[in-house]
């Protein structure tokens, strides 16, 4: 509940003792100025739980997947982060790049995939990430905080003997077409440093505030990476 509900029940409940106080004590005059802050009790508690504030909960998920992976990133000895967005201009990416930034600490390229010209999003193709990972090398990190429309098996930086830059995936919904085998081979052999997957079960009741990201973070993901893959291959329901 909102804390404006909150507030009106507070005051209608306060005023309507007042109401009663009033009358008991025969002074009408009183009695009709709570039973009027009552009303306005009322209407401030109808408006909001009819009209409540816009959740903003994504916004600092957001933040706190991008500084775990940012700091992931920086654990593992990236010195150079190139960031593949759809819209660095918008509000909610640009923050998530700031904590991105704040969890990196390095230097950061990004890479929006929102073609100026023509105002749309343009598709991540297999040649578009080609792209991308042949700009860095094995010392830089590639986040992918995009969806990619491509198996993931067919894909450059999950093949054995990869040597471009460590791939960050910032949701498991990017795993189209992988299995536990191809997955096994990336991250032992290949470019997959860590892929961002959702809990199963969450605490619906948990309401992140802006310096709780590792807390929120923790609440509603797990950073899968070379080290813990093993124990965390039945999270992505695959064989």
């Amino acid at each position: 509940m909102a804390w404006q509900c909150i507030v009106g029940i507070i005051i209608m409940v306060v005023s309507f003792v007042g109401v009663l106080v009033a009358a008991k004590s025969h002074r009408e005059p009183i009695a009709m100025l709570c039973a009027v802050v009552m009303l306005v009790g009322l209407g401030m508690y109808a408006w909001y739980y009819f009209n409540p504030p816009p959740n903003l909960d994504y916004q600092v998920y957001g933040k706190a997947v991008a500084l775990k992976v940012g700091a992931a990133a920086k654990a593992a000895g990236a010195q150079k982060a190139i960031y593949v967005t759809s819209d660095t201009q918008n509000e909610y990416a640009k923050m998530c790049l700031e904590a991105f930034k704040n969890g990196f600490g390095g230097s950061v390229e990004t890479v929006s995939l929102m073609d100026g010209n023509m105002g749309g999003m343009m598709e991540l193709t297999p040649a578009k990430l080609r792209e991308i990972l042949k700009s860095g090398t094995a010392d830089d990190a590639v986040i992918l905080d995009v969806s990619m429309m491509m198996p993931v098996g067919k894909i450059e930086f999950v093949r054995a003997n990869y040597k471009g830059p460590k791939v960050f995936l910032t949701n498991n919904a990017n795993l189209m077409g992988a299995s536990i085998k191809v997955l096994t081979t990336a991250f032992n052999k290949g470019g997959l440093a860590g892929i961002v997957i959702g809990l199963n079960q969450i605490d619906e009741d948990f309401t992140p505030d802006e310096d709780e990201l590792e807390e929120a973070f923790n609440k509603r993901y797990i950073l899968v990476d070379k080290d813990n893959f093993d124990s965390n291959k039945d999270r992505f329901g695959m064989n």
